[in-house]
């Protein structure tokens, strides 16, 4: 019960647009894992490319769907069938062995068809990513295991609302006790956090850890972020040109810059899972429960102040990104070993 009423209070708070933060809403077309192309007719080229890039011309981005299931469905069909957590494990790395495999096969001819490869995800979606000459899309949909040919999404950061707004005081001091999101792993996909900050009980040294943005310098990830990964890196931007529309990613996901804009991930995080910060700019440490008053905060409380939080970074210093679906991958599978029982919570 604590968990499904987190999950919700989480989610609306994601979905409802709060002033700490908001999840970074979609700017172009649908994720692909929503959209539903596929052969609907024999051996029919044209029926594999999403409608939303017929008619393109020049470089688009696009995601390459293979046939086979993605390793989640995987899972998923095995439970359905009784198999126990040792057999789905093995069902699920027998799988991503073999997807792994076709999509090396898939990029070879992916590159003799002048694609750059973005980005190749198996868990939620058995897709491989790339920017290519609209003109080469047919070729590309008749390649062998070629499911569908999808737009890659792009998303804008945004920003909106507040945490009392929907309730999150009234669930901590609910049935049993509250829920405060002890015991919870919330992944923030967004463009990074800010791990130092004091709102997450961290050691208020950002210098330190933005140092060498590629690396987690040693001592500096020690609050309730514990992890994450930089998908992109600072340069990326799914708006831009060239190099720019090139991820490169790296180990640390600190947030790129949390005085400006681009901090839009530290707001998030701190909206899902600050622990907030008391007007002499020291974290506060509780209790938390119905009575608190937010107006005596420097920085509020997030809906889940005792989760623990996993950054995501998705974009880089500025612009756009179209890797969310990546990210997703990752949230299923972070140690990438393929048992998805590591997976995030929210």
């Amino acid at each position: 019960m604590k968990r499904t009423v987190l999950s919700v209070a989480v989610g609306l708070a994601m979905l409802a647009s709060l002033p700490f933060a908001s999840v970074a809403r979609g700017a172009a077309a649908p994720l692909p894992l929503a959209v539903e192309t596929g052969e609907r007719t024999v051996g029919g080229v044209r029926e594999k490319i999403d409608p939303n890039l017929r008619g393109k011309t020049g470089i688009v981005q696009v995601i390459v769907e293979l046939s086979d299931a993605p390793t989640v469905q995987v899972r998923a069909d095995g439970a359905s069938r009784g198999l126990g957590s040792t057999a789905l494990a093995a069902a699920q790395t027998r799988q991503l062995n073999m997807i792994e495999g076709k999509q090396q096969t898939l990029a070879r001819s992916l590159s003799g068809l002048q694609a750059s490869e973005i980005f190749r995800v198996q868990r939620v979606l058995n897709g491989v990513a790339v920017s290519v000459d609209a003109k080469n899309l047919a070729a590309i949909a008749q390649l062998p295991g070629v499911k569908a040919v999808h737009p890659l999404a792009t998303y804008q950061r945004d920003n909106a609302s507040s945490v009392p707004l929907i309730g999150a005081p009234q669930v901590w001091g609910g049935i049993g006790g509250g829920a405060t999101g002890t015991g919870l792993k919330i992944g923030i996909i967004d463009s990074g956090i800010d791990y130092t900050h004091v709102g997450f009980n961290g050691t208020g040294n950002y210098a330190a850890a933005a140092a060498d943005t590629t690396v987690i310098e040693p001592g500096t990830l020690t609050g309730s972020v514990i992890g994450g990964t930089d998908l992109v890196g600072d340069a990326y931007n799914a708006s831009g040109k060239g190099a720019q529309l090139i991820p490169r990613p790296d180990p640390d996901p600190l947030d790129c810059d949390t005085s400006g804009t681009s901090g839009h991930g530290t707001h998030v995080a701190g909206t899902a899972a600050g622990v907030g910060v008391k007007a002499n700019g020291t974290a506060y440490t509780g209790p938390y429960n119905n009575s608190i008053d937010f107006s005596t905060f420097k920085i509020g409380p997030g809906v889940a102040p005792q989760a623990s939080l996993v950054a995501i970074r998705v974009f880089g210093c500025a612009g756009s990104t179209n890797v969310v679906v990546e990210a997703l991958d990752y949230a299923v599978d972070p140690n990438g070993d393929g048992n998805t029982t590591d997976h995030l919570d929210v």
